[in-house]
């Protein structure tokens, strides 16, 4: 393979103004997310809103290669995201000076172009260079962003410092998912990051917490309602009108789920992977949802009850596999570049074949929460959860289980 001459900065420029603006921003944003860690301009204090200006622009070059036909006003988002990094860029410069590691590590991304390809296959040199983007670069935001080069260690103890401090702050949520995903390259958030980019730029000089709370509401606008109201409706009417098996189906469920919980918190892990949270809300939901049928009230306020019982139960469900889906994502990105993470703590593999915390695992945990969920929501909407639980538990769960270590067999 013909690397591409980064001797100087007229060649790469020369390659990159063969390629569409989706590329040279897609590359934009790669490369700045490489060294961001380094640059930002609250290196050794707490993050602030020159580092909200950084992420802006950075989020969206990306989005904008990714949704570049969508209909909105890119003239005037993208002037805006570029003001206020050149503002954010001009207190670091001011602060830093030429000579500082941000400065040299910036300019050392430019040589990344040459690593990013050679991840991919493609000679940038080569008459097919111009056509790179037409088939890579849907898959190129799958990849991490330093992939088939090792992460200077400046950068990466920068990296470490960085996401402490955005996993620090409840207002920089949706950035950490952002910058971890796009490291990592399992980021899939595209709509709702479309949605962001269009936030009016007075919210933005208002600062991080006031965008924080307008993304929160575009988050709630977007989610997906999991049991609409409709069917919740009738779905509570007709577990009113014959509640006896519905009690079960709920204390079972959520007795068979502490069990499988509590169970691993005391042999393996005093907390389940962040990937399972939702699992320990779900037998307090159920155990509420029992608790209405069973009440003395009128019908009309058990119906009404029923239905944010039954609403809150979809979500959840809704939610976890939603969060093992991602994760699913994220353990086959790491593994392929020889990461080892894996979904449960460490003593779960250990201990495996000691009939050690099992029933997390087991089809009688997973298969109790499909019949159970798909009894008390119904059909419809049931059904897309509880094929969910069944991809989750195939495609997840019972891997990570498969993958623990087994105790030798000693001859006797």
């Amino acid at each position: 393979m013909t690397d591409v001459d980064i001797s100087d900065f007229e060649s790469p420029e020369r390659w990159l103004r063969s390629q569409t603006d989706e590329t040279r921003f897609a590359l934009a944003s790669r490369g700045a997310l490489r060294v961001v860690a380094n640059f930002r301009p609250g290196l050794d204090g707490p993050l602030n809103d020159l580092d909200l200006g950084l992420f802006r622009a950075i989020l969206t070059s990306a989005v904008y290669s990714q949704r570049h036909s969508s209909d909105v006003n890119w003239r005037s988002i993208l002037r805006s995201a570029h003001s206020a990094a050149d503002s954010a860029a001009t207190v670091a410069e001011d602060a830093f000076g030429d000579s500082h590691p941000a400065a040299l590590y910036a300019r050392d991304s430019v040589g990344s172009i040459s690593n990013i390809f050679s991840g991919y296959g493609v000679d940038p040199s080569s008459g097919i260079a111009a056509q790179w983007d037409a088939s890579h670069l849907d898959g190129l935001f799958r990849h991490p962003v330093w992939k088939g080069s090792k992460v200077p260690q400046m950068i990466a103890e920068n990296h470490t410092t960085l996401l402490a401090k955005l996993k620090a702050g409840a207002e920089w949520v949706f950035w950490q998912r952002f910058y971890e995903g796009m490291w990592n390259g399992t980021f899939d958030e595209w709509d709702l990051a479309l949605e962001v980019i269009q936030i009016d730029n007075e919210i933005w000089k208002e600062g991080v917490e006031a965008v924080a709370d307008e993304i929160a509401k575009i988050e709630a606008r977007l989610k997906p309602d999991p049991l609409p109201d409709a069917e919740a409706v009738r779905l509570a009417q007709k577990i009113v009108a014959k509640p006896e098996t519905a009690i079960l189906a709920a204390d079972g469920l959520a007795q068979l789920i502490e069990m499988a919980t509590q169970e691993y918190k005391r042999e393996v892990s005093n907390a389940l992977p962040e990937e399972l949270e939702p699992l320990d809300s779900l037998p307090a939901i159920l155990n509420d949802l029992s608790l209405i049928l069973t009440s003395s009230k009128p019908n009309t306020d058990k119906e009404a009850q029923l239905q944010a019982a039954l609403k809150l139960t979809a979500s959840t469900v809704f939610d976890l596999n939603r969060r093992l889906k991602a994760a699913a994502t994220e353990l086959e990105s790491l593994r392929r570049n020889g990461k080892g993470r894996r979904l449960f703590a460490d003593a779960f593999y250990e201990k495996a074949g000691e009939r050690t915390a099992e029933l997390i695992t087991s089809k009688v945990l997973w298969g109790g929460l499909m019949t159970g969920a798909g009894f008390l929501l119904g059909g419809g909407s049931a059904e897309a959860l509880t094929n969910g639980v069944q991809e989750c538990f195939q495609g997840i769960i019972q891997p990570e289980a498969n993958e623990a270590v087994k105790p030798s067999i000693k001859p006797k």
